[in-house]
């Protein structure tokens, strides 16, 4: 017996009545004494004594610490740490005895539930026994939420009730006899006409699609796909698993659950749909109960629904169950178990070996144990998985109080074992769809936990997503009425392509307002397709057509410009659309594909065309985009981008309104005064026309533009002389010649420095070529051709003569002659450098290599040949400071300097002397005249 014997004794009997009004008092009280319980080591035990736990499993009892002290000592002194808790004042009992019953303190701690207390991690029992002073410490456990540890409100342990014959349950009624199939009583328009033509007979899928125009637009259309299938024949079982625990009284679940119910079965048991449909039907709460079998009767159907009462805990594996033990003796073609619940389920079905299928499970929470006690998990236990071999026996498991509830308990926490009655129902439910039972599941205002147990319960459809509907009491009707219809449908997984035909789109704006009646849709407004998945046709026509289910599709299309690549047939007719195509799943899962109807319309064509001419008339195509805008009175105003060559139709006008055509601006910079432009509507001169009705007649504006001659060019003559080459002669004029489109062809001379410009040209290439270049190389600036155009209506061509390579400098050389006079006049000297007569300043350098003592060789390297208008320079060569006399001293030595092809000649002049003669006559007789003599001079003894 637990700490509090005597105390909850009576607060036991106060509970069961306290419960009816709240029952959270016995599952806390309960509580606390069951942990207690499964705690505390009484010393009753003797060694080697095995102890069962409250579900018969073998624990291991705690040690205890026994202190003896056969000699009399002092009373011991307990104090006590509440951990926050209220203050419990320090207690003194005699050596060697324990807290008894009647003075065990109860510390109060708001939020919490006292467990015990502890010493040094010990539990102190009644029974513990002190030697020493100690210091106890409380042990606390969070108060619980009875939805926590109770989400079914049991305020006792349900008993269980086993279902003894589980399978082979036979039916209530059989099928009703089948209908005869209607008698097709007419042929269907060809193609068929939506409000006049359906489906008749059961089975049949038929597709319809119209045109209608938009009223007061012109090529505006609004298109209508329409799919209509009429109900097959094929037989189908249903069982209603319903969970009538006790949740399921909060927040009117269970009303709005009868309500879906009730509504459920009118919807499947009407019609011909009664003769082929019975449903079953099942509730469960802490243990689970066929109501009624499989049958067509709607009224004890509805009488056994409206008579559902919420109670008990939630045992959806034995639901499950028992629903495969009604399908399992049916031959209908389709057998259903619709689950609906509202909570985790707190019961299973015992395993017979559940140690072979434990895995570690995140608990973190209050999870049930024995009878019916409940405790807290901080962490992961080893728990119970979802199995695929039916090991379960038919003796139910667990409390009622949590999904998990531990059967294995020894001493600590970490080693516990337990079921976990979510995978026994998602386990029990794999069962069901091995069996090829078709699971659905409705998860009313469930938690994460319970979503996931009931999804992973649900078959899945054909896009391969559960067969789970999140529910709450408010949309519980519209989800049983979705698996009402889809329990019937001819048509499933239905998917439709429709491709627009060629010149024909939805426009970008009218998108949005494309509209489907079920299911989602996707424009591609490359390929200007619409793809439709429209799922299951659902939806039924009104009385008395209700076995026929429909889906529609609606959108506007609109002409383009493809249209004009297009072919009509004889009758001016386009198609809208090309070959539209639907995709479905009829009831014996074989795909089909039937194609759509294919209307055709007779669109009015206004063509914008765009003519650009270059100045001589000729048809231009390239990039060029004209904006030409279109106005009306009516409030029409759009503007067309259109190339040279494109034809552009003019879309969203209207009917009865004038339309005036003008030429605002041009793509590539240029002026709308560079052109001549012209405007042309159907071969008249006009810039305007009118638009009656749909029916009038074709028609294309033409805006022709044509090109002003507007070009310049302008031809430059440079000279280039400043690179180094070497020798050709040089001239002062330079031939050219200038060609251009249309034969334009000009011949010109031009001097260094001079240019030439050419106006009025047309546009186009023009090649300057220099025919007569002289000699010299020429090079053009940008390029020997360029380019004149409406945007770069001016170009200048320079051209640039050099000398051939090695042209550009020369080597000037000079030589220095001494002859005669003294040996020690003959040196190096000064000699000067001309440029066309002119002493160049400052002198150009020069290397003088001495000869034979009697010459010296000068050289000047790199003297520029040409001047900037390309005639070549001419260079001499003087002494410097040469007196106008010609004659220089040289060490007081006359020398004469003359020049011959830059050689420079300094010519000793001899000093001259006076020789005078004198012959004198000794002895010549008086009145005698001596004879006249010739004197010979001579030099060194050479006569002179």
């Amino acid at each position: 017996m637990g700490i509090f014997k005597k105390i909850f004794s009576l607060v036991l009997v106060l509970t069961l009545v306290l419960n009816l009004v709240y029952p959270f008092s016995f599952a806390q009280a309960e509580k606390t004494e069951a942990v207690r319980h499964e705690k505390k080591s009484t010393s009753e035990e003797t060694e080697g004594t095995k102890k069962l736990d409250e579900d018969g499993l073998e624990s291991v009892p705690a040690n205890e610490d026994l202190h003896e002290n056969e000699s009399t000592l002092a009373d011991i002194e307990l104090s006590f740490n509440s951990d926050g808790g209220s203050e419990i004042l320090n207690i003194q009992i005699p050596y060697d005895s324990s807290l008894s019953e009647d003075i065990y303190p109860v510390p109060n701690k708001e939020g919490y539930i006292f467990d015990c207390w502890t010493r040094d991690g010990e539990i102190i029992t009644y029974e513990t026994k002190f030697t020493n002073d100690s210091e106890l410490k409380a042990m606390w456990e969070k108060t619980a939420s009875i939805d926590e540890y109770n989400p079914d409100y049991l305020t006792e342990p349900d008993e269980e009730k086993k279902n003894v014959e589980t399978f082979s349950i036979e039916p209530l009624s059989g099928f009703k006899a089948l209908t005869a199939t209607k008698a097709m009583t007419r042929g269907l328009n060809k193609p068929p006409i939506i409000g006049v033509d359906h489906p008749e007979n059961p089975g049949d899928v038929v597709l319809f699609k119209e045109v209608k125009p938009v009223p007061g637009e012109v090529n505006t259309w609004e298109v209508t796909l329409r799919i209509e299938a009429m109900d097959d024949i094929k037989t189908s079982d249903i069982v209603l698993v319903m969970d009538t625990s006790g949740s399921m009284g909060r927040n009117q679940r269970l009303q709005k659950a009868k309500e879906a119910a009730n509504s459920f079965v009118d919807t499947l048991l009407t019609g011909d749909s009664a003769d082929t449909t019975r449903i079953s039907l099942i509730e469960f709460n802490s243990n689970s109960s066929l109501l009624v079998p499989l049958t067509t009767d709607k009224d004890l159907l509805h009488s056994q629904i409206d008579s559902l009462s919420s109670g008990g805990g939630t045992f959806t594996q034995s639901g499950v169950r028992l629903a495969r033990g009604v399908l399992d003796s049916s031959l209908a073609d389709y057998k259903n178990i619709i689950v609906l619940s509202d909570g985790n389920p707190t019961f299973s079905y015992q395993m017979t070996n559940p140690d072979d299928h434990l895995s570690l499970q995140p608990i973190n929470g209050y999870a049930s144990h024995g009878n019916f006690s409940y405790h807290w998990v901080n962490g992961s236990r080893l728990a119970t998985d979802v199995v695929s071999n039916n090991i379960f026996t038919n003796n139910r498991v667990g409390n009622g109080l949590s999904m998990f509830h531990r059967y294995y308990n020894t001493w600590g926490t970490a080693n516990d074992k337990y079921y976990n009655h979510g995978n026994g129902a998602i386990s029990e439910a794999g069962f069901a769809k091995d069996d090829n039972y078709n699971m659905w599941s409705i998860g009313l205002e469930t938690n994460a936990t319970g979503d996931s147990i009931l999804s992973d319960m649900a078959s899945t459809d054909e896009n391969g997503n559960p067969q789970f509907y999140e529910a709450t009491p408010g949309n519980l009707q519209t989800i049983f009425d979705n698996i009402a219809g889809k329990l019937k449908i001819t048509a499933q997984n239905v998917t439709v392509s429709d491709p627009m035909g060629g010149g024909f789109e939805v426009p970008i704006g009218d998108v949005s307002n494309i509209t489907v009646t079920q299911g989602t849709f996707n424009y591609d407004s490359n390929t200007n397709t619409i793809d439709w998945q429209a799922g299951n046709l659902t939806t039924p026509l009104p009385a008395p057509n209700e076995d026929i289910k429909y889906a529609e599709l609606k959108y506007k299309v609109k002409i383009n410009d493809d249209i004009l690549n297009e072919i009509a047939d004889d009758n001016g007719n386009y198609p809208v659309n090309r070959d539209a195509q639907m995709s479905y799943e009829n009831p014996d899962g074989n795909t089909q594909t039937v194609l759509f109807p294919v209307p055709k319309v007779d669109p009015l064509i206004i063509i914008i065309e765009k003519k650009l001419l270059d100045s001589n008339s000729e048809l231009i195509t390239d990039d060029r985009a004209f904006d030409i805008k279109v106005t009306s009175a009516g409030g029409y105003d759009k503007t067309y981008s259109v190339k040279s060559g494109e034809r552009k139709v003019l879309t969203d006008i209207k009917l009865s309104d004038t339309y005036t055509v003008n030429e605002v601006s041009i793509s590539d910079g240029s002026s709308l005064t560079d052109y001549d432009t012209s405007y042309d509507v159907a071969g008249i001169d006009t810039d305007t026309f009118e638009i009656d009705q749909q029916n009038d007649a074709d028609r294309t504006v033409t805006v022709t533009n044509k090109e002003k001659k507007l070009g310049k060019l302008t031809v430059k003559k440079i000279f280039k002389n400043t690179y180094k080459s070497g020798g050709v002669k040089a001239a002062p004029l330079f031939g050219f010649q200038v060609t251009g489109p249309n034969g334009f062809e000009e011949n010109f001379s031009l001097g260094a420095g001079e240019e030439k410009t050419f106006e009025n040209l047309a546009y186009g290439d023009y090649t300057v070529t220099e025919t007569n270049t002289q000699g010299f190389v020429p090079t053009y600036s940008p390029g020997q051709t360029v380019g004149l155009s409406v945007t770069e209506k001016e170009k200048t061509v320079t051209v640039t003569n050099s000398p051939a390579n090695n042209d550009y400098y020369l080597d000037l050389n000079a030589t220095k002659k001494w002859v005669n006079g003294p040996t020690a006049d003959h040196t190096e000297v000064t000699l000067e450098v001309y440029r066309n007569g002119v002493k160049m300043d400052p002198q150009p350098g020069v290397q003088v290599t001495p000869g034979n003592g009697e010459s010296f060789d000068y050289i000047w390297e790199d003297l520029l040949k040409y001047d900037t208008e390309g005639n070549e320079y001419e260079y001499t060569v003087e002494e410097a400071n040469v007196p106008p006399s010609g004659e220089i001293l040289v060490n007081g030595n006359t020398y004469t300097v003359t020049e011959q092809d830059n050689t420079i000649i300094n010519t000793y002049v001899v000093p001259k002397i006076e020789v005078t003669g004198v012959k004198e006559w000794i002895g010549v007789p008086e009145g005698e005249t001596a004879p006249t003599v010739q004197l010979q001079l001579y030099k060194n003894g050479v006569a002179e």
